[in-house]
């Protein structure tokens, strides 16, 4: 056995020491963490600049699948303020930050591997977008080698690099430094590859 929700269920131990009933609680501690993920969500708009932030959130708020998930009784809206964080982080190149996050998202909920693949699309990304401007604007010929070179220059450059360490090593931290380990790697090598995976593909 490996708790996945661990740090979801520390976080539990407050609302569930008001002196009301257990249920009351825990349903305090959902609209609680239910509002979190939208303020993660309005703050990250805004500090990206992005034209009527405050409207594409209350966008999500009449989502009515998007609610439900969020008014559930689980991690649901916890995870997806770390993973809304962890992009920030990304964008804007916190690398601890980045490693804080990912860290603590193992403890939180068994989406985590999330967090590598948003981290490797946006570095593929980074290099393709890069790629094409030098592309555009050398004005030397060509060659498939030159191409393939600068592919692979952008793809390795030490910004990449630190940020895809930064990730991997957060993500480590949290499997390594958990109190269920090693029993956790197993748990979560059913819970993705045999569960997720090749349940979803049936």
């Amino acid at each position: 056995f490996a708790d996945q929700h661990l740090l979801y269920h520390l976080l539990l131990i407050p609302f569930l020491s008001l002196g009301l009933p257990p249920i009351w609680g825990v349903k305090l501690a959902t609209a609680f963490f239910a509002w979190l993920a939208i303020l993660a969500l309005y703050f990250v708009l805004r500090y990206l600049n992005l034209r009527g932030a405050f409207w594409w959130t209350g966008l999500a708020l009449i989502n009515a699948p998007f609610i439900l998930r969020l008014n559930l009784a689980k991690a649901n809206a916890l995870a997806l303020a770390v993973f809304i964080l962890a992009c920030l982080a990304l964008i804007k190149k916190r690398h601890f930050l980045l490693f804080i996050l990912a860290f603590t998202a193992v403890w939180l909920h068994a989406s985590w591997p999330n967090i590598l693949v948003v981290t490797l699309l946006y570095i593929f990304s980074s290099m393709i977008w890069e790629t094409i401007q030098n592309l555009i604007y050398e004005k030397k010929k060509k060659s498939i080698y030159y191409i393939l070179s600068t592919i692979y220059s952008l793809l390795l450059t030490k910004e990449n690099i630190k940020l895809l360490t930064a990730s991997l090593g957060g993500l480590a931290a949290g499997l390594v430094f958990n109190p269920y380990f090693p029993k956790n790697l197993a748990f979560y090598r059913y819970q993705i590859f045999e569960i997720a995976l090749k349940g979803y593909g049936k």
